[in-house]
C-alpha cells in the first residue's frame, strides 16, 4: 500500500503548508526512533512542463523551506540540493533516513504541481 494525500492551496500558503507536512514526517519517524535524516530538494529536470517563471518561483520558495528546516533543527536535520532530480510537473522534497546498519532509505515526499 502507499499513504498519499493532496494538499490543495494558494501560492502564498505553499510554504507554511510545505512546514505544516514537514512537521508531520519528522514526528512519525522519531516516533519510530529515526534520528539520521536528511531532506533534499530535487530541483527542475531537462524533461519538465510548465514555465521556467514557474519553476523559479516554486523553488525559491521551497529553497526558503529548506533553510527554515535545516536551520529549525539545529543544523541536525542535513539539507541539501539534487539538482534535475525533481518531478517532472514541479520541485520536490525527499527526506531521506538511516537504518540500523547505516542504509539510507529515500522514504516521503512533498511535490509540488503548479500545472
Amino acid at each position: 500500500t502507499q499513504d498519499d494525500a493532496h494538499i490543495f492551496c494558494t501560492e502564498e500558503q505553499l510554504a507554511a503548508e510545505c512546514l505544516r507536512i514537514n512537521d508531520l514526517i519528522l514526528s512519525t519517524y522519531a516516533d519510530f526512533g529515526f534520528d539520521e535524516i536528511s531532506v533534499k530538494l530535487s530541483t527542475r529536470p531537462d524533461k519538465r512542463v510548465g514555465t521556467d517563471e514557474a519553476w523559479d518561483h516554486a523553488e525559491e520558495i521551497m529553497s526558503g523551506v529548506l533553510e527554515t528546516i535545516r536551520t529549525r533543527s539545529g543544523n541536525r536535520i542535513k539539507t541539501s540540493i539534487n539538482p534535475g532530480e525533481g518531478a517532472f510537473y514541479g520541485p520536490k522534497f525527499e527526506y531521506v533516513l538511516k537504518d540500523a546498519i547505516g542504509r539510507e532509505w529515500q522514504c516521503g515526499t512533498t511535490q509540488v504541481d503548479f500545472n
